[in-house]
């Protein structure tokens, strides 16, 4: 009598997580509890998401159910995959790292790093329209543009190969000299670093001059060519004087000694340059953490 009166108890229990699991994850419960003979038992259940009628239930033995996250294994396959779902503006931030732009990627269309297809447009190669790779295969590979990859084995990108933007930059330094002028001036050809005027101070880009060059071919919907004389006259034109413009909006370059211009170059490299490194340049020359030799400035 009493084990009977135990057994039926132990059964109320159970059934009950039961029925707090159907609460909890909004599921439809149709087995009963005179159903019940031990954990192996089947229930039948409804789910709000995944049922379209009452013939379209789920069963699962009630072990199974009540280890379950979700209890509905659709719900808990979709939960898992969103748990492991890179964050899309994370995704964006890392294509770009690599001069690439996402195309419509978002929290529907980017389910699985290994099988998903994410969709970007080479920014070197904006005219080959829209390319796609995994997020696990652009993780793994240095490029996943095949137009990068193609130039990145041919004779072309050789280190000693002195191509790809180089020169058109060189042919763009000559048109940007009415912004050069007029920085010299803004400055009254003084380094603001030594407070000398003479005819060996330079104008320093504060913002790279191939990040503007390079917004400029963006902007244009141009790409990057070997040679200048790839670019037919209409081309070159619009590409001055965007540049130019470019220039402008950015502000003057800063007039400085061409010694510490060098100085600079060797700590922060060489393109791709900032306002904040030539603000922390100062700071460090102010505090003695970068030394100024004794310039000859005559």
């Amino acid at each position: 009598m009493l084990k009977g009166i135990q057994r039926e108890q132990e059964i109320e229990e159970i059934w009950n997580k039961v029925e707090d699991k159907c609460l909890e994850h909004n599921l439809k419960l149709l087995s009963n509890i005179k159903d019940y003979k031990n954990n192996k038992t089947p229930i039948k259940f409804l789910c709000h998401i995944h049922s379209k009628n009452e013939n379209d239930y789920f069963e699962k033995n009630i072990s199974s159910f009540l280890t379950s996250k979700k209890g509905c294994t659709k719900c808990g396959i979709e939960s898992s995959t969103k748990s492991r779902r890179k964050n899309v503006i994370e995704i964006e931030r890392e294509f770009l790292s690599k001069n690439m732009l996402t195309v419509d990627v978002n929290e529907n269309n980017y389910v699985n790093k290994d099988l998903s297809l994410i969709n970007f447009i080479c920014l070197k190669h904006w005219d080959k329209g829209i390319q796609n790779t995994t997020y696990n295969g652009f993780r793994n590979s240095n490029n996943s543009c095949k137009f990068c990859i193609c130039e990145s084995t041919s004779s072309e990108n050789h280190h000693s190969w002195k191509g790809g933007i180089t020169p058109l930059q060189n042919y763009m330094r000559d048109k940007i000299n009415p912004w050069k002028v007029d920085s010299f001036s803004y400055y009254n050809n003084t380094c603001i670093v030594t407070g000398t005027k003479n005819n060996k101070n330079i104008i320093h880009h504060l913002y790279g001059f191939n990040s503007i060059l390079e917004e400029a071919l963006l902007e244009l919907k141009l790409s990057i060519r070997p040679e200048v004389n790839m670019y037919n006259q209409e081309e070159l034109k619009s590409i001055e004087d965007l540049c130019l413009t470019k220039h402008y909006s950015y502000g003057f370059g800063v007039c400085v000694f061409y010694e510490i211009h060098n100085i600079f170059h060797k700590i922060y490299g060489k393109g791709n340059n900032t306002p904040s490194q030539w603000e922390d340049f100062i700071t460090k020359i102010k505090y003695g953490e970068i030394k100024i030799p004794q310039l000859k400035v005559a």
